[in-house]
């Protein structure tokens, strides 16, 4: 009697880790894409730049931009609501 019941206790333990082997192989292969992906863009970068922007822009070329943004007066509501 002893021994059927080992059986059984082993048979069932077997079993759980092959399900948990299992899930692991699923969690693996579910998560693989994204790896994949994030291994393409580390070996080619420049592909996933945006056209026309290789370079950085000058100093003097950020410095135009931001102070036509920044230069120009606007006007805001001076009114707090409640």
């Amino acid at each position: 009697m002893t021994n059927a019941r080992e059986v059984a206790q082993l048979t069932e333990t077997l079993k759980q880790k092959v399900q948990a082997e299992a899930q692991r192989i699923r969690r693996y292969e579910k998560g693989k894409p994204s790896i994949v992906r994030i291994r393409c863009l580390k070996k080619k970068q420049k592909n996933f730049q945006k056209p026309g922007h290789e370079e950085p822009p000058s100093m003097a070329e950020a410095e135009t931009y931001w102070k036509s943004l920044w230069g120009e007066e606007a006007q805001h509501n001076e009114e707090q609501n409640g």
